[in-house]
């Protein structure tokens, strides 16, 4: 099967998926505004100025040019599917490019924004867009589900939940907290920005103290 996935190529969630899809012997292309060596995979960018500039003026041009040029790149390309990960930006392109079938995978900071939640009226726009034009609609957790049927206004949105995957020879029932059996050890592994709850988990942990005397939070993160 030949896939492209429009996407950031820089991105590690894009390296593995690219990579995982060339390991089952697919011919995987990325349309990228950045690029990025993946082993096995063909990466195009497309950019106007300094290849992965940090500018934010480079990067709209950039994503500017591949929403020019993504139609015909797909053309001849001619995929036998699309995956696009971000609705605002790859999700947009990919629903103006026409291509079917594509599935959009949304990564929750394209639907939610700040600590508001509320998107500009702009971004809801480019959102519900890219959300009503998607074959599939893929999501990590049913909170962005139901976040993406919720900006969509259909009822008839077609979704998929796909929750990240667990290793199951480093992680598995009665292994974890070996090392420490007199605690019930929760983690909470994000960057810790206010729109990822770590302020929630925080205040909840007298409750849960209440329950599960033995509790112990450990967060992780930048």
């Amino acid at each position: 099967m030949r896939i492209c996935i429009l996407s950031n190529a820089c991105s590690l969630h894009t390296v593995r998926w690219a990579q995982a899809y060339a390991e089952q012997e697919h011919e995987v292309h990325v349309l990228s505004t950045r690029h990025k060596d993946i082993p096995g995979v063909a990466v195009h960018a497309v950019h106007i100025g300094p290849l992965n500039s940090p500018s934010p003026l480079w990067r709209f041009l950039s994503y500017a040019a591949l929403f020019l040029r993504a139609r015909k790149r797909l053309r001849t390309m001619s995929p036998n599917i699309v995956l696009a990960n971000y609705a605002t930006t790859h999700g947009v392109i990919a629903a103006w490019s026409s291509a079917h079938p594509w599935i959009l995978s949304v990564w929750g900071t394209d639907l939610m924004w700040n600590d508001s939640g509320i998107p500009p009226w702009f971004v809801r726009m480019l959102n519900r867009y890219a959300l009503r034009r998607a074959d599939l609609v893929c999501a990590t957790s049913s909170f962005l589900l139901e976040a993406a049927c919720r900006i969509s206004a259909t009822n008839t949105l077609p979704v998929k939940h796909t929750p990240f995957g667990v290793d199951c020879e480093a992680f598995r029932p009665g292994r974890a907290g070996a090392n420490h059996p007199d605690e019930f050890r929760i983690g909470f592994v994000k960057a810790l920005h206010r729109k990822y709850g770590p302020d929630i988990m925080v205040q909840s942990m007298p409750s849960i103290l209440r329950k599960v005397p033995n509790a112990k939070l450990i967060l992780a993160g930048k």
